[in-house]
């Protein structure tokens, strides 16, 4: 079934927004310590990721040589696996971990539903706490204002938690997801957020094999929904990921990808939104694709997974990858 313009406008328009209030509703609290993102003893960070991509290219130089085809399969990569990225690892973790406390390590306050810890101690079963964390737990809330009550959890801080075996959890960031269902123009729905920024590693075997156990330093922020009645799920991602080789990171910029709907979405592998990626010499280059805000293929693209590759202002070719996984989940996106 094709969904009505008219209901997914409506619905687009007003969850959407929801995305940055979101964001910036769990990750800041003026009263928090300063958060540090520093790794634990023991993890090599051997990323230099600059804050504001603040390369600077040289005058000089007119072209730059990439192999789009190897840059197109790193980025791929990501895509493919980016569900995983999600907050609920980190928030598992810091839960078995939890487990090991007792009444007065590490020693809390509450207040107003919200719950805050800062120690240094070991408990009775001889796990050490050091550092501070919040943990924010919301069911049935009308979190956003949007009419819908939303379950989420938000974990921030700075912590590191070490038990008497040697198996350690560090929090270095901040971490929260959310999720709602209701119903709206016909059609049952389910909307997900989850934002992951910091550094977070746990090496109890809890996490064996998934990016929560090599320590590493992802910002990735995802809004997922799905309605079943029309058959329709749509995915936003926004952020950084971190690769070694020929290419070192890539970068989403509202990346929005919807399932195939004539009339509504008009392909099946492209997505909608920019990307930017760096190679190992420094160099950032840009992505776009050629669907435009109104969904719309642009005059001249076509529906074919490829975007036009620049440098500087430069065209250097196209560069080619499926967006599909991102809306290829099955129960849950994450």
């Amino acid at each position: 079934m094709i969904v009505p313009n008219m209901y997914l406008e409506d619905i687009l328009r007003r969850t959407l927004p929801l995305i940055l209030l979101s964001f910036a509703a769990f990750a800041c609290d003026s009263d928090a310590p300063d958060q540090q993102t520093d790794a634990p003893d023991g993890i090599t960070e051997d990323v230099d990721m600059p804050t504001a991509y603040e390369y600077t290219p040289d005058e000089d130089q007119v072209s730059a040589e990439i192999d789009l085809d190897a840059a197109g399969a790193a980025i791929q990569g990501v895509l493919s696996n980016i569900h995983a990225y999600n907050a609920m690892p980190v928030l598992e973790s810091y839960d078995h971990f939890m487990g090991a406390a007792d009444d007065q390590c590490p020693l809390y306050y509450e207040q107003n539903g919200n719950a805050f810890w800062y120690s240094d101690c070991v408990s009775d079963e001889g796990m050490m706490y050091s550092g501070y964390a919040f943990y924010n737990l919301y069911e049935q809330e009308n979190l956003f204002g949007d009419g819908n009550l939303w379950d989420a959890v938000s974990l921030s801080g700075t912590a590191d938690m070490e038990s008497g075996q040697g198996a350690r959890f560090h929090l270095g960031g901040q971490a929260y997801s959310a999720w709602t269902s209701g119903n709206d123009g016909g059609s049952d729905f389910t909307v997900y957020q989850s934002s992951i920024s910091g550094t977070f590693f746990d090496d109890s075997g809890e996490r064996s094999g998934d990016w929560m156990s090599t320590g590493q330093t992802p910002t990735v922020s995802m809004f997922a929904a799905e309605y079943t009645d029309y058959g329709l799920r749509y995915m936003l991602v926004d952020g950084d990921a971190v690769l070694k080789g020929d290419v070192t990171a890539v970068s989403f910029e509202n990346l929005l990808m919807y399932t195939y709907a004539p009339g509504f979405y008009p392909c099946r592998e492209e997505p909608a939104g920019a990307l930017s990626f760096r190679d190992a010499e420094g160099r950032w280059f840009e992505v776009t694709f050629d669907i435009d805000d109104n969904r719309e293929v642009m005059p001249g693209g076509e529906c074919d997974g490829c975007g036009m590759a620049t440098h500087h202002g430069e065209v250097i070719g196209q560069l080619c990858i499926d967006a599909s996984p991102l809306v290829s989940w099955e129960g849950t996106p994450w």
